[in-house]
């Protein structure tokens, strides 16, 4: 399991989004990062904490190795919550001024079935991997965190920065969900954060060997959990 040492901030205010997003005061989240540094951990947390209060929970994740039809993630979440109906069952994926007036009335249509489902009990949405998402799907996130206003929605998301430089349309539409949302980049773990792991893992580590781990990890959150002990004596 990744860690969590160190992200107590970014925590408190996930759990803080979490009580506003209950009283009718819907929030989103944005997770950013490099490869394991901890985004999807986070999101798991706060899906946790978020169960635990009686939230309905349900995940999205793009898939990067392409070939997935349009509104993937959000294919995902409907299916998770069980709607009765699929809102995307006549959208197409063109993006054509041709299609705008079509595509509007679908995001409308899934926008109001979750708030319609959020009025019977909160919801989070977790959408991970967000820089492989397809167009439609962050016009459609971004159409929801302009109308999280309405009914008790949290939405998570989580992506890789460094993956957008090959992607400027979804870098550009992520950023225009950014500045609806609040953004927390994960950095690496100081050492004491990880001299802190170390010791609730193993509490008769001496603080040379958390200086070695720290010193071979570089404080990269899953390079430390994987690290074998034999490494860092």
């Amino acid at each position: 399991m990744q860690l969590l040492y160190g992200r107590e901030a970014v925590v408190g205010r996930a759990r803080a989004a979490l009580e506003q997003a209950a009283r009718g005061a819907g929030r989103i989240l944005l997770f950013t990062g490099e490869p394991g540094i901890g985004k999807s951990r986070l999101a798991e947390q706060v899906a946790s904490d978020a169960q635990s209060q009686g939230w309905a929970v349900a995940w999205g994740r793009c898939w990067e190795a392409g070939g997935a039809p349009a509104y993937w993630p959000w294919r995902q979440v409907f299916r998770t919550l069980e709607m009765e109906a699929d809102p995307f069952a006549d959208a197409g994926a063109d993006l054509a001024p041709t299609a705008a007036e079509l595509r509007f009335a679908v995001f409308e249509r899934a926008v109001r079935r979750l708030q319609e489902c959020a009025r019977r009990q909160p919801l989070l949405l977790v959408l991970d991997d967000l820089h492989a998402a397809d167009a439609p799907s962050l016009l459609l996130l971004l159409l929801l965190a302009r109308e999280l206003s309405r009914a008790p929605v949290c939405v998570v998301g989580a992506y890789r920065e460094a993956e957008l430089r090959l992607a400027p349309e979804i870098a550009g539409l992520l950023a225009k969900v950014a500045r609806e949302a609040e953004v927390s980049a994960l950095s690496r773990l100081s050492p004491v954060d990880v001299a802190a792991w170390l010791q609730a893992a193993d509490a008769g580590s001496s603080p040379a060997r958390a200086e070695s781990l720290y010193r071979l990890t570089e404080g990269h959150p899953l390079l430390i959990v994987e690290t074998p002990r034999r490494f860092c004596p």
